[in-house]
């Protein structure tokens, strides 16, 4: 007699719009519905932040904030579909270029600048 059985079982996957795949259900459908949140979300975000003209370093960190309370009105079934589309109107500041450093150019010598007749006088009293 044989230690060993074979079982023949089915594995159900269930893949999401996005490619990713879930063993159940339920799984598949939470992730599906944050997919979906997701794309009803950001044009009222981007309204949102081009209404304010948010710029730069705060307008990500605003908008981090603006997507977590609308994904939390959509959960509740608020429709943020007739929102209307605002354009940007205000651009991130443009980032400084780098200045490399070329190996060919000397060294600066670094020299003292010349000492006034109101730098060498000192303290009479």
């Amino acid at each position: 007699m044989s230690k060993f059985q074979l079982e023949a079982q089915t594995v159900q996957i269930i893949t999401t719009e996005d490619g990713k795949e879930f063993n159940s259900m339920e799984a598949a459908v939470a992730h599906q519905n944050l997919l979906d949140a997701a794309a009803v979300i950001a044009a009222p975000v981007q309204s949102y932040l081009n209404d304010a003209k948010m710029i730069d370093r705060n307008r990500k960190q605003k908008q981090t904030v603006a997507e977590s309370v609308m994904a939390f009105l959509v959960a509740q079934g608020v429709d943020l579909s007739g929102v209307a589309t605002i354009e940007r109107t205000a651009e991130d500041t443009p980032a400084a270029e780098k200045v490399e450093a070329k190996e060919d150019a000397p060294a600066a010598e670094s020299e003292e600048p010349a000492k006034t007749e109101e730098d060498s006088t000192e303290e009479l009293f």
